[in-house]
């Protein structure tokens, strides 16, 4: 199956604003997981959920979503000034980080 045929299977994705909502109400509540891959970044470049809540706070979602081939859903990307993280959103209330980058 090509990259187009999953993309017809998903639900459209989320609006930049409606994702960055999303992921901030999932920061705050907790209702958020990790990837092994974004601890492990997190840990290497010594973060914590208070980094990712700092960045629920004052970061938004610049460009428009990515489909991942590997996992058939949309990702998305949230930037501060000083972090940058992919998410999945699980459902409107839960979000899964898959990486965090610093600049």
């Amino acid at each position: 199956m090509d990259k187009e045929t999953h993309a017809k299977d998903l639900p459209p994705p989320y609006a930049k604003e409606e994702a960055r909502a999303i992921f901030r109400h999932a920061a705050q509540t907790g209702v958020m997981r990790s990837s092994r891959h974004a601890r492990e970044r997190m840990q290497e470049r010594r973060l914590d959920n208070n980094d990712i809540l700092k960045v629920a706070k004052t970061g938004i979602v610049v460009k428009a979503p990515e489909l991942d081939i590997k996992t058939h859903s949309w990702t998305y990307r949230i930037e501060s000034d000083e972090l940058k993280v992919v998410f999945v959103i699980l459902d409107k209330e839960s979000v899964r980080l898959i990486t965090v980058l610093t600049d």
